[in-house]
């Protein structure tokens, strides 16, 4: 088992998930809030959102307050792992979220994983194979 740091992108892009989750499952949604009604809602562009989300890359200061004001996950949490300045309400629900959601690896690397072709490979090959080239 490969053990994480808590501010690799993969841990922080896990914490993003667990606040939507959370968030919407306070809200008393039925299905599970979208990345794109969270990242509207929040004021955050839905490209940046699912970004950070997916661990490509990680939300600036403006939107990490705006994300506060909203949901009430400190920073402190989002990119330190620190839950205990969190609302009760909205820890207790990434608490439970949290022990139900399996471990995920980065999207970028899920992304690589793909990616990779035998030595000899073109981009047109690649394509006709169904699959991008490096």
């Amino acid at each position: 088992m490969v053990s994480q740091h808590i501010d690799d992108p993969a841990s922080i892009a896990k914490r993003f998930r667990l606040i939507r989750r959370a968030y919407g499952a306070l809200q008393h949604n039925s299905a599970p809030m979208s990345q794109s009604e969270f990242a509207r809602l929040c004021g955050i562009g839905v490209a940046a959102w699912n970004n950070a989300e997916t661990g490509d890359n990680r939300i600036g200061l403006d939107n990490a307050m705006a994300l506060r004001r909203i949901t009430g996950a400190t920073l402190d949490y989002v990119f330190c792992g620190d839950i205990a300045a969190m609302p009760h309400s909205l820890m207790i629900e990434i608490e439970k979220l949290d022990n139900e959601e399996p471990p995920r690896g980065s999207h970028a690397q899920q992304r690589k994983n793909r990616s990779i072709l035998p030595s000899g490979f073109d981009r047109r090959s690649a394509l006709k194979m169904g699959r991008r080239a490096p």
